[in-house]
């Protein structure tokens, strides 16, 4: 018969194992072992350093044309948005080699 893990949980407490890894008998008064709680320990101390470090991301820059100057820019030539938005780039030299 298999058991759940409610019933391990159980069985290894009433036996004074620890409940987490199942071998090694608990700390007095405890349900885990001095090594399991020690992992247990650092591990939420590493979880609240990352809950506490504060990132700060940068702003983005202002975008020079409005998403309606670039589709008259775009109608004028005769070509689609994002091939307009890619000789934007090119011509700025965000991507790839700058256009003379």
């Amino acid at each position: 018969m298999a058991y759940s893990h409610k019933d391990r949980y159980n069985r290894l407490k009433a036996l004074q194992i620890c409940t987490n890894c199942g071998k090694k008998p608990a700390r007095p008064g405890r349900i885990t072992c001095e090594a399991c709680y020690k992992i247990q320990k650092s591990y939420a101390k590493d979880m609240r350093s990352l809950q506490n470090d504060v990132v700060i991301l940068p702003e983005r820059p202002k975008p020079k044309y409005t998403l309606e100057q670039i589709n008259a820019m775009a109608a004028e030539r005769g070509i689609s948005y994002g091939q307009m938005v890619a000789l934007l780039d090119q011509k700025e030299g965000r991507y790839g080699k700058k256009s003379q």
